[in-house]
């Protein structure tokens, strides 16, 4: 393939791919099932040696129009190929942004590609969009495959510095999978540069459910972001504990003090969090209650014992 003044070369590599992913596929219906079938693979062999064609001139080559006409049409094979050499966002780090962005973009929203369209948003900087598809793919206005888009926002989640964007597209991630959603709070990563208020998270979690609001308090905890405030939640956590466990066997409630009930085995950490909004089980959170109380001295004691 060969540029030349005045003749775009994604045209031509455009026009190679359209040869080989949408002019064999026209003839299918003309022609019966067994040589159909060969036309298939046909096509995409062809596809994936154009593919290894490409993948080495991605990064090789100086020209930056030549470049992104390149890198434009490889990433396009790698969506469409059965059994690409890398995934999209592998292709995405090694072009960087060197490829036509508004050219991919309308490709994989003809497509019907959401997810990957979600995964370039990302790639490009463009956070709040990448966001907004993978909430529709979550919900089902969009359809994608098997794609939720579960995985991509909490992971962008977990990593945004920008708050406004947790208190926005976190809402239906913690309605349709909480004790994964609630790692956007729990558990951010190294990049994320922004530290949410605890105050404000607990109050923004409070309508999920008292569980969600026991790991983050859990991981307040352990992790004492907050030291300056490390009573307060201290306190709170054991008091939610009790509470939880005069939900789960009230009458624990109407016991004489000094009578002992049977105590399982308490978890390893009070950060264990096995224990699902699903399945939460008495002596999981009688145990912590006693492992909180054993190995932390930052909490009221007065507080906790006349509540």
């Amino acid at each position: 393939i060969k540029s030349q003044r005045g003749f775009n070369l994604e045209i031509q590599l455009d026009t190679l791919y359209n040869i080989i992913t949408t002019k064999f596929k026209q003839s299918l219906g003309k022609i019966g099932a067994t040589v159909s079938t060969q036309v298939e693979s046909f096509a995409s062999q062809a596809r994936m040696h154009l593919l290894k064609y490409l993948e080495p001139k991605v990064s090789a080559t100086s020209r930056e129009d030549i470049a992104k006409d390149i890198n434009t049409v490889f990433i396009k094979l790698i969506l469409s190929s059965p059994s690409p050499p890398l995934t999209l966002e592998q292709a995405l780090t090694l072009v960087g942004t060197n490829f036509h962005a508004q050219d991919l973009e309308s490709w994989l929203t003809e497509h019907n590609f959401y997810n990957s369209l979600g995964t370039l948003y990302s790639h490009i900087q463009m956070p709040r969009k990448a966001l907004k598809i993978w909430s529709k793919l979550g919900t089902g206005e969009y359809k994608d495959g098997t794609n939720t888009g579960i995985p991509e926002s909490i992971a962008l989640l977990r990593k945004t510095a920008d708050p406004e964007l947790i208190w926005t597209y976190s809402p239906w991630l913690l309605e349709k999978v909480p004790e994964k959603a609630i790692k956007i709070f729990t558990a951010p990563t190294p990049q994320a540069s922004v530290t949410l208020s605890p105050d404000q998270v607990i109050d923004f979690l409070a309508p999920y459910g008292l569980i969600l609001l026991q790991y983050y308090l859990e991981y307040v905890v352990e992790s004492g972001i907050s030291r300056e405030s490390g009573e307060i939640y201290s306190t709170r956590l054991a008091l939610l504990y009790v509470d939880t466990i005069f939900t789960l066997a009230p009458e624990l409630a109407k016991r004489n003090i000094g009578e002992e009930p049977v105590v399982n085995s308490a978890p390893s950490s009070v950060s264990d969090l096995n224990a699902t909004p699903e399945t939460v089980d008495l002596g999981v959170i009688r145990g912590k209650l006693i492992r909180l109380l054993e190995i932390s001295t930052n909490y009221n004691a007065h507080t906790v014992l006349s509540h």
